[in-house]
């Protein structure tokens, strides 16, 4: 089955999280929570978006689950929270936080607040932080970026294969850190740590399927998009995937302009 494809019972709705109200509700009767909401700019600002968005809706989170007697968090990291490390050197699950921008350091606040209440909970509440890769679709992985980042890539499916390893899986774990990259030719992060300890198995390979989309050619562009979900192109980074434009007229025109340069 399509490891992307909605649950039946899936429901959705739009609230502040910096206020701490909305997220008791949010979590109220949960068993597991997959906490994957933040500002997921390295440019963001901190006083104007990841103090609210990244650092309050964070500790809200793990406050509110904690307090409602949910067993697990997962929490949505990111490799900016140990991009401060040498590029040359590959990064492990273990390592301790070095972001290399104050997103990074938002997302290691957020690994150590799942630390911190995982320590005071005398083993009722446990929490998996994952430090996510470049997220990708699996046709949209091409050669136009460097290795570095190609060895960065995780598609959407092993990110749900990550996902679902941490939620469903893992029970002995009470705090983990692991890394949520694809298995590519060359691995940024290294993924022995996290097979270890959640069964994680990414069947991916970034280089492969780059070289794979590379051979069929063909390009994708996207156009009069509703406001609300062209919202969550640039909330969930798919801007980053996919060339959008306003209208049938523009997208057409940009196959001209690529086919100039």
């Amino acid at each position: 089955s399509d490891l992307l494809a909605p649950h039946p019972a899936t429901w959705s709705a739009a609230a502040d999280m910096a206020d701490l109200a909305n997220v008791e509700r949010a979590v109220a009767g949960a068993h597991t929570v997959l906490h994957l909401a933040a500002d997921p700019s390295p440019r963001a600002d901190f006083y104007e978006s990841l103090l609210d968005r990244n650092i309050k809706a964070t500790y809200n989170v793990v406050h509110a689950s904690v307090a409602a007697g949910v067993r697990r968090v997962v929490f949505a990291s990111s490799v900016n929270a140990v991009n401060g490390y040498a590029a040359s050197r590959q990064s492990r699950a273990s390592d301790v936080p070095f972001p290399g921008n104050v997103y990074g350091a938002s997302k290691a606040w957020g690994e150590a607040v799942c630390a911190a209440y995982v320590a005071q909970s005398a083993g009722s509440f446990s929490a998996i932080a994952i430090r996510i890769g470049g997220v990708t679709a699996r046709d949209s992985v091409n050669l136009e970026v460097s290795a570095e980042m190609q060895a960065l890539r995780v598609t959407y499916h092993d990110l749900a294969r990550l996902f679902d390893a941490c939620v469903n899986g893992a029970p002995d774990v009470t705090f983990a850190v692991v890394n949520g990259i694809s298995n590519n030719r060359y691995l940024r992060m290294d993924l022995e740590e996290t097979r270890q300890l959640v069964g994680y198995h990414p069947q991916d390979d970034a280089f492969a399927l780059a070289e794979a989309n590379a051979k069929r050619g063909g390009q994708m562009k996207l156009c009069n998009v509703d406001k609300r979900i062209e919202n969550i192109f640039v909330i969930t980074n798919l801007s980053l995937v996919f060339d959008v434009y306003p209208n049938e007229e523009q997208a057409i025109a940009s196959f001209a302009e690529r086919e100039q340069v």
